[in-house]
């Protein structure tokens, strides 16, 4: 299934690796934070931003080895709208 260039491959990796990550790190954190009595991030909004690491390699999977430009840009833009979105929810104007 993942051997195919088509978007809609793409759009689902892209929306669930980061799902499935973040689960993982919160999992992470909360085990890590009940053996040494603190968290692992400051804030917990910096696990949304971390999530978006698999589709990083997704990324360069599909990009660069495999040569699927559809799957690969599919996986290019959630991620890029995930950090854009992350961006302007979270981000203060300092001024």
């Amino acid at each position: 299934m993942i051997n195919k260039d088509q978007y809609y491959i793409g759009l689902l990796l892209g929306v669930l690796s980061p799902v499935l990550f973040y689960v993982v790190l919160i999992g992470v954190d909360a085990l890590y934070e009940e053996l040494l009595g603190k968290a692992m991030v400051r804030a917990p909004h910096y696990l949304y931003l971390l999530a978006v690491v698999p589709n990083l390699f997704w990324i360069r999977y599909y990009l660069g080895k495999m040569k699927m430009t559809k799957s690969g840009f599919s996986v290019f833009l959630v991620t890029m709208i995930y950090i854009l979105l992350y961006f302007f929810k979270y981000f203060q104007n300092p001024v």
